[in-house]
This record gives structure tokens, C-alpha cells and sequence, in this order.
């Protein structure tokens, strides 16, 4: 199964960046039938999942609905108090998601001047929400790897 080996391979780069990184991860995980407070799954999936967050010392923050009542929309970090304001906010774009957000407390690499940041605080927002609208999701990541996506994603953000 394709979707499978997807989630795979997913749990394994996290595993992997967690072995001598601080870590936070976020994103649309769509684990319904987790339960975060008992870190129980009502199916194989879910199991799996749970397992790859227990080996890699990860807590889920947050506990905001982010669709039909359930928490899908993770934010998971592998040290205490790393991640704060976690909350779920308005839908995004046409989607039935709601769109989520945090801050995280993230050491950052002095010593390499390359790195671009951008300040979201000075971000427009209504006209980044509305170009995000009027995208053809589907048609943007038709075909495309995981690593694929988040990299259009990220340059529809950016640009």
C-alpha cells in the first residue's frame, strides 16, 4: 500500500531527526481515532503513529479541534515547554480545516548567515489567505512526493 509506505517513511525521517536534534513537527497527520490524553489509536495506523511519537520522546501540543471536532492538525516537539500558544484558528481557504498555529522556542544556528528569515509578524495576511484560496490544491501536488509538496507549499508561502 502506497499510502502506507508514505507514513513509513514519514515516522522514519522523524525518528531520525529526533536522535540528536530538538524537534518540533507540525502538520495534518489525520489520526482521528488517536486519543491524546491515553495516547490509544482505534486502528493499526494509529498504533503505529503512537509508536514512532513514544520512540521519539515527542508530546502532541495542543489539543484544538482542527476538523469535524478532532484533532488532526498536530504539533509535536521533543522537549518540554519548546512549544507554546497552540491554537486552532479560522478555516483555511475553501478547505474544511481549520487552520492552526503556535510558537515555538527553537535555538537557531549563529554561525550560518545564509539562513533567510522571514518576519510573519509583517506578513499581509488577508491577501496571503486569499492567493492560498484561489490555488488548485490538487493540481499543485498531483503526482508529487511528500518532500515535493512541502517544498511547493513553501514557495507558495515565500514568494
Amino acid at each position: 500500500n502506497c499510502q502506507r509506505e508514505i507514513e513509513e517513511q514519514i515516522g522514519r525521517e522523524i525518528l531520525d531527526r529526533c536522535k540528536s536534534n530538538r524537534v518540533v513537527v507540525g502538520g495534518g497527520f489525520n489520526f482521528p481515532d488517536i486519543d491524546w490524553d491515553s495516547l490509544r489509536a482505534g486502528d493499526l495506523d494509529g498504533a503505529e503513529f503512537v509508536r514512532c511519537i513514544q520512540e521519539g520522546f515527542l508530546m502532541q501540543y495542543g489539543d484544538s479541534p482542527s476538523r469535524e471536532g478532532a484533532v488532526l492538525d498536530l504539533v509535536l516537539g521533543n522537549e518540554p515547554g519548546q512549544v507554546v500558544e497552540v491554537s486552532a484558528g479560522e478555516r483555511f481557504g475553501s478547505s474544511d480545516y481549520n487552520l492552526v498555529s503556535f510558537r515555538a522556542h527553537l535555538d537557531r544556528d549563529e554561525g550560518n548567515p545564509r539562513v533567510r528569515e522571514l518576519n510573519w509578524g509583517k506578513a499581509n495576511n488577508d491577501n496571503m489567505r486569499q492567493e492560498l484560496k484561489n490555488l488548485d490544491w490538487m493540481q499543485l501536488f498531483e503526482g508529487k512526493s511528500t518532500s515535493a509538496i512541502f517544498e511547493s507549499i513553501k514557495r507558495q508561502l515565500i514568494r
